[in-house]
């Protein structure tokens, strides 16, 4: 699930357009290496020397090289966006505990805060990386893809214009599923971080009176 709050996150808005355009040169490179390499197959297909494929096999290489020159950019862009964003929330959450004092801390849990300043903001980092290098993605490129099968076979334009939403509705019950579960077992890992975190702070209490065992 996309957690609209993500894109109220600063630097996340300016880097859209950026996205948007390596999606579109990317769109570019997959055609490419489907031309390349079915117009390639085709012709051995014939009968023909191979000699006669190697621009379109060295045309293929490069169309791949290219999109993954692409990723790489992307994943570098992504990285450090990601990164920035972490430190800040990470910051900001850290500011607010010192504000709020050791009763805001106690009603959360010790475990359950140490657990989200140190995990969760890494996994907030992760899912920052991960959700704006495919949300553009998957918004742009099969749009894109349809305009060439509609001009090579308008039938299959129309299969694949059908079954598209069909697989977007799939995806929303999974990710809906999939939050549902998290929180389910958010209360059980609270309850065990913070139980955790209390057990180790009580082993120097148990110890003075011969219960550590």
């Amino acid at each position: 699930m996309i957690d609209k709050s993500l894109f109220e996150l600063p630097g996340v808005r300016r880097m859209f357009p950026i996205l948007g355009i390596l999606a579109v040169f990317q769109f570019i490179a997959i055609a490419g290496q489907a031309l390349f390499l079915a117009t390639a197959i085709t012709k051995l297909w014939q009968g023909q020397l191979f000699s006669h494929t190697i621009p379109w096999v060295l045309g293929f290489f490069a169309c791949f090289l290219s999109r993954e020159i692409i990723n790489f950019g992307r994943s570098k862009a992504l990285d450090k966006l990601a990164y920035q964003l972490a430190t800040k929330l990470r910051g900001d959450m850290l500011d607010k505990f010192f504000r709020l004092g050791p009763v805001a801390i106690a009603n959360l849990g010790s475990g359950s805060a140490a657990t989200t300043v140190i995990t969760g903001i890494d996994q907030v980092e992760n899912y920052i990386k991960l959700v704006l290098s495919k949300v553009l993605n998957m918004m742009i490129i099969p749009m894109l893809i349809l305009i060439p099968v509609y001009f090579l076979d308008w039938q299959s334009g129309i299969v694949l214009t059908l079954t598209f939403p069909f697989a977007i509705i799939f995806m929303i019950l999974l990710g809906y599923a999939a939050q549902g579960r998290a929180e389910r077992q958010y209360k059980t890992f609270q309850y065990l971080s913070n139980h955790f975190l209390d057990s180790l702070r009580g082993i120097s209490t148990l110890k003075y009176f011969g219960l550590s065992k």
